[in-house]
This record gives C-alpha cells, structure tokens and sequence, in this order.
C-alpha cells in the first residue's frame, strides 16, 4: 500500500537546527498520501477562512501565505477524486 510516515518532534529552540536524533517524538502516524494532502490543504483553507492573506502576513511577516501551492494542491485534490469515482 502507498503510505507516508508523518512524524513530529519537539526541540528546546525553535529554530536550532539540530538532527531529528535530538527531537523528541510527539507524533508518528501512517496514512495515504492523499489523506494527508486533504488534512493539510483543509487546516490551510481554514487558516485562510479565520485570518485571510493580510492576517497570514501580519503574523508570519517573512513569508506571504502561499496561496499558488495552496490553489495546486487543490486542484490535485480535485483531480484525485475525480480518479476515485
């Protein structure tokens, strides 16, 4: 079966760029692909819902929403179920 392992972990600093040997696992799933495609492409459309592009920057001020990925993979998404029906 096509399966991805997601895995998260934790470290003391945010942006220390430490190995994944110093984490702390959190998190560690299994899934489809395309399971994980939709959970991400629908906690972005919500982002996007609560706080829009403009708030997105006002927050994240070193990078603008990526609304063309966000499109893409939307369109993909599409293209997948259309294939599933």
């Amino acid at each position: 079966m096509n399966e991805i392992e997601v895995v998260i972990l934790e470290f003391p600093q945010l942006w220390g760029e430490r190995p994944d040997s110093e984490g702390t696992e959190v998190f560690r799933t299994k899934c489809r692909p395309v399971i994980f495609a939709r959970a991400i492409h629908e906690a972005a459309e919500a982002l996007l819902e609560s706080i829009g592009e403009a708030g997105y920057a006002e927050k994240w001020s070193e990078h603008p929403f990526p609304i063309l990925q966000f499109q893409e993979l939307g369109r993909l998404l599409r293209e997948a179920r259309a294939h599933e029906a």
